[in-house]
């Protein structure tokens, strides 16, 4: 109704005759909405579905700290680090929006933009390819998304902090629908943590924060991925007869030889620029530097988590502290060294010390890892809203 619809709906209402029957449908009741109610309609019976000010159960809140003139790079490591992204991109106003869909056609990405300079025509043509999986992304501001409806959107991601955050809710309702599992994540400002909390109190739920993806996290992700796929792939049936010849074209290359060869033919240019890119997390001087806390080693690596982003989640989830008390995070396949504020080392210790994960027991040490007695106490614990099976 903020948006400049208020005028038009009191006009309609006003033109209408006195015998009628009204029905008021809204995703939201803000208080605007129930003075219209009580305007024009006589004593009207309301009807709830679910509960107000909850989020949805199917829907993984998320903010990471970005700062703004590295806001398209980190999107753009975001829809790189996972090539399944079929999503939703919300801006505050259509030029941004415009310029935004503008920039990611240029570097390659299948998106367009949708806002109120559009005719219904080109409306249409751009949902219709949206909702064909021509476009992997779509574009859109808040008054031209109203009334979307499309399955299987796995991620939202707000450029901006909708200025009204009752958008917020109607924007991340796109996805986590038909009980599938959806992601909502929010480019913040590294002023703007004030606001992730505030939504967490309207939505009664928690946001995790995740970590851009470095460069080398994407390239390493790439490229696991397309031996996967070797693996993967049956021989065709029509290639049989030239493998004897193919056999004599690698001749003379070693096992070792011919991996790196086939690795290094998966080097786009779009990759090279990822691994020559720079740090985009944005780290207060409060809350990220690694003098002012403890270097924790755990044994669980990349082999486990989901990269930087998801080991984040899983420390914060499991042991109750934020991301603000992490600082630097080392990854290999197997450990992590990262650093915590003193304060909040001992919640990581005691919440991970002992437990099991994967069917092995983990341990966290400060500093290097140490042989430490192993215990026969087992625990568990929660990553989100899924619970690790112990041995």
């Amino acid at each position: 109704l903020n948006m400049g619809f208020k005028e038009e709906i009191d006009e309609i209402l006003q033109e209408t005759p006195e015998s009628k029957l009204t029905w008021l449908f809204s995703a939201t009741m803000p208080e605007e909405v129930r003075r219209i109610s009580n305007q024009y309609m006589v004593k009207p019976f309301e009807l709830s579905v679910g509960q107000p000010n909850t989020g949805n159960d199917d829907i993984d809140h998320q903010y990471v700290s970005v700062r703004p003139k590295d806001r398209y790079e980190a999107l753009r490591r975001f829809l790189d680090y996972d090539k399944e992204v079929y999503g939703l991109v919300f801006c505050r106003t259509r030029r941004d929006a415009g310029e935004l869909a503008e920039q990611l056609s240029r570097d390659g990405y299948r998106t367009d933009a949708l806002h109120g300079d559009l005719s219904q025509a080109q409306r249409d043509r751009v949902m219709e390819r949206f909702r064909s999986r021509h476009l992997r992304v779509l574009i859109a501001t808040d008054v031209a998304a109203r009334g979307i409806d499309i399955d299987n959107i796995t991620h939202v991601f707000h450029y901006n902090i909708p200025e009204d955050l009752n958008f917020y809710t109607h924007r991340s309702g796109r996805t986590g629908r038909a009980g599938r599992k959806g992601i909502s994540l929010v480019l913040a400002h590294p002023k703007d943590l004030v606001l992730i909390r505030r939504l967490e109190k309207r939505l009664k739920t928690q946001f995790s924060p995740v970590e851009i993806p470095s460069g080398q996290e994407i390239f390493e992700k790439r490229l696991m991925g397309f031996f996967q796929r070797i693996k993967k792939t049956e021989g065709h049936q029509a290639i049989q007869p030239l493998l004897p010849q193919l056999m004599q074209e690698v001749e003379g290359l070693s096992r070792e030889e011919l991996i790196h060869r086939l690795a290094s033919m998966t080097m786009s240019r779009g990759m090279k620029a990822h691994l020559n890119g720079k740090e985009l997390n944005a780290k207060s001087k409060a809350s990220r530097s690694s003098t002012n806390g403890i270097e924790l080693f755990i044994n669980i690596g990349t082999f486990d988590v989901e990269g930087k982003s998801g080991f984040l989640s899983l420390v914060c989830n499991q042991s109750g502290i934020t991301g603000s008390n992490i600082g630097k995070i080392d990854m290999s396949s197997k450990h992590t060294f990262f650093h915590v504020e003193e304060a909040a080392a001992e919640k990581v210790i005691q919440a991970f010390n002992g437990s099991q994960f994967q069917g092995r027991e983990l341990r966290v040490n400060a500093g290097k890892p140490k042989n430490t007695k192993k215990s026969n106490k087992k625990k568990t614990f929660k990553k989100g809203k899924k619970k690790f099976q112990r041995a």
